[in-house]
């Protein structure tokens, strides 16, 4: 189990910048804690867009529908998420203390009657003030709930998720301020590479790939 944590990890921090890379990485998260279906949001403080959006196992509709508003306003899950403490994993039914209410949650029981989806995993990700992220895993209700194990699988994910969320912040900051100025040196054939405080690349032009890549 300890090789295949590590094998997640390095998808984690693979993802960010790219949406395909974070639908990879809660892919491999899902399955990891025997879960369905996964979904990871990153959500601007500022003006309460969706900076990260990645799931696995939703169809695109739902996930149109929830982000627009129609599903997450029936999902009773949010009625009690000032009960979960940020970088903890709860299971569902740690933090939701109205089990009958769950019940009668209209997306509850949508997702029970279209994925057979009930049990389930949350953390809010991090307490950073600039962005609210949190991650949702849901099982097949005929599996019962997730166990200690995987529970605490997701546990050790946590900071790592929280660290890719601050890299992706930096590497879009970083596209937004230099995309122009990367692009115009490529026509030049210059080549630009920035590095973080840690030596690891947080942005690159085309020319400076080409230059890597010949040499």
């Amino acid at each position: 189990m300890t090789e295949k944590i590590f094998e997640v990890i390095t998808e984690i921090y693979e993802a960010p910048g790219t949406d395909i890379g974070w639908n990879t990485a809660v892919e491999s998260i899902t399955k990891l804690v025997g879960g369905k279906a996964g979904v990871y949001m990153l959500v601007n403080s500022e003006d309460l867009h969706n900076e990260i959006s990645a799931n696995h196992g939703y169809h695109e509709r739902d996930r149109i529908q929830y982000e627009g508003g129609t599903g997450a306003a029936t999902d009773i899950r949010f009625q009690f998420i000032h009960n979960l403490i940020p970088g903890k994993v709860f299971r569902e039914f740690e933090y939701v203390t109205d089990i009958e209410a769950y019940d009668r949650s209209q997306w509850i029981k949508y997702l029970e009657t279209s994925y057979a989806i009930y049990w389930g995993l949350a953390a809010l990700v991090s307490t950073h003030g600039l962005w609210n992220d949190f991650i949702s895993i849901g099982r097949l209700k005929n599996l019962g709930p997730h166990t200690d194990s995987e529970k605490n699988s997701l546990q050790r994910l946590i900071p790592h998720i929280s660290r890719a969320a601050e890299l992706h912040k930096t590497l879009t900051c970083l596209q937004k301020r230099y995309g122009a100025i990367l692009s115009v040196l490529d026509k030049l054939l210059i080549g630009v590479i920035l590095l973080d405080r840690h030596s690891n690349v947080a942005a690159s032009n085309l020319a400076a790939k080409h230059i890597a890549s010949d040499t």
